[in-house]
Parts: structure tokens; sequence; C-alpha cells
């Protein structure tokens, strides 16, 4: 259950931040109703209480078997349909739906930049900061569909690829179909699993790279406190010697930067 809740989480918000987004830019006069700090909270808030409320399910479904020494569903459960519904249903519309409406949103807020682009800077509207969050937010966006639908429809076909007979010899369990194509579905899922794993890894650099206020805090923290100084003090030199440096032209004192 605890597991479950950020793995659900995390494509909501991105979700989330990209509907803000897309009223930001396609909608400029709702910006001011619908995009503040007030309503983010709320929103997020909200969010995080209907994943809690989902999880909440997976608790009573899985089970540990200590004959076999694996967690497994529960035996009243697997004989119904109940599971594999619930299943498709929560993991089509959490890591399927969401990522493909987020990819709809940021589709027409790249056809917004497109067209407010091409009418010249005067008509951009949008300022370096938003164009720099806009760009980070649609980067995330869509690393999140390439790492999250493909294993959302392999963990729904999970019931397509049934455990073998735990009483066979590992001679038989070779030769097996049963058993080789839940052996061969599982590899498949645990690759899937670190590539889809990796999303929050690669954020960091999806951050680092397009977001400029994100690469400056990295730069203070990680940077020693003496050599940003140095830097500083170097800075504001140069400045001083470019403002300094006055001549006489025609009569008039003139500052030479």
């Amino acid at each position: 259950m605890v597991f479950c809740i950020p793995q659900y989480l995390a494509p909501l918000l991105v979700l989330g931040f990209t509907v803000e987004r897309y009223i930001a830019i396609c909608h400029p006069f709702a910006k001011a109703r619908y995009c503040t700090v007030r309503r983010a909270a709320m929103v997020v808030v909200s969010l995080f209480v209907f994943c809690v409320l989902i999880s909440t399910l997976q608790a009573y479904f899985w089970t540990y078997d200590e004959d076999r020494q694996i967690c497994n569903h529960r035996p009243e459960l697997q004989t119904g349909n109940f599971i594999e519904l619930w299943t498709w249903l929560t993991e089509l519309l959490l890591f399927g739906v969401a990522p493909l409406a987020a990819l709809f949103f940021n589709i027409l807020v790249i056809r917004e930049i497109r067209s407010l682009t091409s009418g010249g800077p005067a008509h951009t509207g949008m300022s370096g900061g938003s164009q720099a969050s806009t760009v980070t937010l649609l980067c995330v966006s869509f690393y999140l569909i390439c790492t999250w639908l493909p294993y959302t429809i392999v963990y729904s076909l999970y019931k397509q690829f049934p455990i073998g007979d735990f009483s066979m010899a590992s001679d038989a369990v070779k030769n097996d179909p049963t058993w080789q194509r839940h052996f061969l579905y599982n590899t498949i899922r645990v690759i899937l699993i670190e590539i889809t794993l990796s999303n929050s890894a690669c954020y960091f650099f999806i951050y680092y790279a397009t977001g400029k206020h994100f690469r400056d805090s990295v730069h203070d923290l990680l940077c020693p406190t003496k050599c940003v100084q140095e830097n500083n003090r170097g800075h504001h030199a140069k400045q001083y010697m470019a403002v300094s440096k006055s001549n006489h032209y025609n009569g008039t004192l003139v500052t030479c930067v």
C-alpha cells in the first residue's frame, strides 16, 4: 500500500501541473483565477487523498504465502475476476489515461507556443522564466509517458502469464510451456521496471538541463563557498573596471562601459 501511493501520485501530479501550464499558456485571462498557490495546494492534497484511498485495496489483495515464501493474492480472490478488473481500471487510468491526457495538453501547449512565436517577440506574452518552466514541464511529461506506458501494459497482462505448478521437478519446469511463458513475461517485466524507475532519477538531469534556477541552486549547493565568493569578487572587479574608464570627448567627461 505504501509503495503504491507515490507510484500513483507521480503521474497525477504531472498531469495536474500540465493542466496548470495549459491554462497559463492557452487561457491567460483565466490564469489569475485558477493558477494560484492556494489552488495548487488544494489539488495536491486532493490527489494525495485519492491515491491513499485507491491504495488501501492493494493491502487487502496481497498476502504472504508462508509455504512458498512469496507474496501472492489471497486465495479467496484468485478464483474471481475482481483483481484483474480492478488492476486494469486503476493501472490504465493512472498510468495510461493520465499520461495520454498530459500528452494531449502538451500538444495544445506546443501548438499555442508555436502560434505565439510565429507572431514575433511582441506576441509571445511570456517571460524567460515562464518559457523555461514550460520547457521543463514538457520534458518531464514526455519522459513520464515514455517510461510508464510500456510497463502499464505489461503489468496489466499479469493474469495472462500465471505461475506454473510448484510440485514439478526442475527438468520438467524447463520443458513446461506455462513456466516458460511466465519466465519470459517476468524477464520483460523486470527490464521495464528498471526503465520505469529511471524517471525519478533522471528528473534531476531534466531539471538541471532545462531549469536555470534549479541549475544555479545546484551550483550554490555543491560548489565551495570560497570559489563562489572569488567568482563574485572577480565579477564585481570587472564591472568596476568597466565603469571607471573615463575620457574627455569634445570637452565633456564621458564614461566608457
